[in-house]
């Protein structure tokens, strides 16, 4: 999960635990431009 959040230009997700509960937060706001493959990045600019 980490690896596609970085590969995909979002900041790392967070763990928090609080109590016996665990709370997951993935964050959407953009820290660096999306990672595109060569292939798909020809697919992009064709269509």
């Amino acid at each position: 999960m980490i690896a596609e959040c970085r590969d995909n230009g979002l900041p790392a997700p967070v763990w928090e635990e609080i109590g016996v509960r665990l709370r997951h937060t993935l964050r959407t706001e953009q820290v660096r431009p999306q990672r595109v493959d060569p292939k798909d990045r020809t697919i992009l600019d064709v269509l």
